[in-house]
């Protein structure tokens, strides 16, 4: 006669691999680990590249506004590097301290203070030609290959309240690869007051630079500066 023993206890239900049930589970659960890993690396890549190009447009910014404030606050100047009030007798630039902005009183017209005396008496008018205005007429002049002064790092407008777009793909930016494919867009213009006109009037400018949604959807980025032209500080 055979007898039949039931199988040891650690035995008992055995099996090898798993089920059906247990696959889809643990791939549900890998799946989805998966998606909220990927969004956060999605993330992640997406604010890093708005923190780059952000101080790609910083950088642009300073750079541009930098260039500006020196070409306003040296233009015209009697001495210095873009001296080019002359002295009305010998022709030659005086040798007075550097950054003297008032021409010598002359009469006669044409003279390097009634060109100036000219602009100053428009800038309560309605006419641009004031000191603001035709700084930028100069400014939009300067040769690329200029050294004294050097060219602006982006166009200057010759006209106030053009609205220029400047990609940083530009090579005088040096933006890094992420953002060079945004732009940075830029309005100077000549503010009047009607309450301080003597002291206000031609005598600044106001420049603003910003991104629009079309070209940054993510990015909102807005900075305002003013200017003040030096060579006016003298107008009576």
């Amino acid at each position: 006669m055979t007898l039949s023993y039931p199988p040891p206890a650690g035995q008992r239900g055995q099996r090898n691999g798993f089920s059906l049930m247990e696959m889809i589970v643990a791939g549900a659960i890998f799946f989805v680990a998966m998606a909220g890993a990927s969004t956060a690396i999605m993330g992640a890549i997406q604010i890093s590249t708005r923190a780059a190009v952000r101080d790609a447009l910083e950088a642009a910014v300073t750079l541009d506004l930098n260039w500006i404030r020196a070409y306003a606050k040296s233009w015209h100047c009697q001495t210095g590097p873009y001296a080019s009030c002359l002295n009305s007798t010998g022709g030659s630039a005086l040798s007075s301290s550097a950054l003297n902005y008032q021409p010598p009183y002359d009469p006669n017209p044409g003279s390097a203070y009634q060109q100036f005396a000219t602009l100053c008496t428009n800038r309560n008018s309605s006419s641009l030609a004031t000191p603001a205005h035709q700084l930028l007429i100069e400014a939009n002049a300067i040769a690329s290959g200029s050294t004294n002064p050097p060219p602006p790092p982006l166009p200057i407008p010759a006209t106030a309240g053009v609205e220029q777009a400047m990609p940083l793909s530009s090579s005088s930016l040096n933006a890094p690869t992420l953002a060079k494919g945004y732009r940075l867009y830029r309005t100077i213009t000549v503010p009047t007051d009607a309450v301080n006109p003597n002291w206000f009037n031609g005598n600044y400018l106001s420049i603003r630079y910003y991104t629009k949604s079309t070209d940054a959807p993510t990015l909102a980025f807005q900075r305002l500066a003013s200017v003040f032209v030096e060579a006016s500080s003298w107008c009576p």
